[in-house]
């Protein structure tokens, strides 16, 4: 909502009449531009939590006891945590290819959920020892 509001003030500076359909247009476009960049800050912008006082893992903003049932790919309890799994996969597109690295939980009972993804293979590997140091877990990566 500034994009509309910076170009409508600019436009009265200029001595412009606020209500031309120039201005209205312009208004119209930023403010789409606005939501739309809200809505995928907030998309891509999901926490991760692992919480030892709760005893859970979970996707969101809620702690799992709040949904009444837990939902199995957004949350695990920690104890039921057996490992951690490393993969690469190479992603071709029409601009070339590259890595992608992403963290999976294996449960006890042989289940896989998703943690997260990205192309940096240091910051993935990082992130993996913290999490596997911090729960106690052995670190399978199958990337060697």
């Amino acid at each position: 909502m500034l994009v509309p509001v910076f170009i409508i003030y600019g436009s009265i500076g200029s001595g412009a009449e606020i209500f031309a359909s120039e201005n209205l247009i312009a208004a119209g476009f930023g403010s789409i531009f606005a939501i739309v960049g809200l809505y995928m800050f907030k998309l891509f912008t999901t926490p991760i939590t692992f919480d030892k006082n709760v005893g859970f893992f979970w996707r969101g903003k809620n702690t799992p006891e709040l949904y009444g049932k837990n939902d199995p790919s957004n949350s695990v309890r920690l104890s039921d945590i057996h490992a951690l799994q490393l993969i690469a996969e190479r992603i071709k597109s029409d601009n070339g290819s590259y890595f992608s690295f992403e963290i999976n939980i294996i449960t006890k009972e042989g289940e896989r959920v998703h943690i997260v993804d990205h192309g940096n293979r240091r910051s993935i590997y990082e992130d993996a020892e913290t999490i596997s140091k911090f729960l106690n877990v052995p670190v399978w990566d199958l990337n060697r």
